[in-house]
């Protein structure tokens, strides 16, 4: 018995020394609220909704999911933040509303379509730094958007529907990354 606790003591020992001890260059994330997750996947779920009027090149309905989108991000409960990811979510929230706001003044749907992509840029962001996600979700790109300078948008599928192109060019884009559930 002496001898399995020595044995212990000295693996202990070894593991310890070989570890890096080095601090952590970024303290772990706080855990997000049951309430603040749900009015996040919500927000997510308008965001899908708006890429789809962009899919079947519906500006009016567009129009309406921007301004859904702001309404239902304004409600995420995020009182409980504090710190570097305050400043975070506030940053984003302001480039959707803008993004948002950029949509749902123009019935023009190629500008919808280039304020599209900065908000998806942001969608992508907030997805990533205020996860976990109750659903996978997909980062898709499409290289020929903008002139060949390409555009990013999030997808619950793998199936490509661009809502750069629409019907012009459905299929255009790959799955370019993707945002698991933790």
């Amino acid at each position: 018995m002496k001898f399995l606790l020595r044995a212990m003591i000295v693996l202990v020992g070894l593991l310890s020394a070989c570890s890096d001890n080095t601090p952590e260059t970024q303290p772990p994330r706080p855990a997000m609220t049951t309430a603040f997750q749900s009015q996040l996947a919500l927000t997510v779920e308008v965001y899908l909704e708006l890429k789809d009027a962009m899919v079947t090149s519906e500006p009016e309905i567009a129009r309406q999911k921007a301004d859904a989108l702001v309404i239902v991000t304004e409600a995420v409960p995020s009182g409980d933040l504090t710190g570097e990811l305050k400043n975070t979510w506030q940053n984003e929230l302001a480039a959707l509303k803008s993004a948002s706001e950029q949509i749902k003044t123009t019935e023009d749907l190629e500008k919808q379509r280039k304020a599209f992509a900065q908000l998806s840029t942001v969608v992508i962001e907030i997805a990533r730094d205020f996860g976990p996600l109750e659903k996978p979700l997909y980062v898709l790109h499409c290289p020929m958007a903008f002139d060949n300078q390409g555009a990013d948008w999030l997808s619950n599928v793998k199936d490509v529907k661009n809502p750069y192109f629409g019907d012009k060019m459905l299929k255009c884009g790959v799955v370019a990354d993707s945002i698991s559930v933790q």
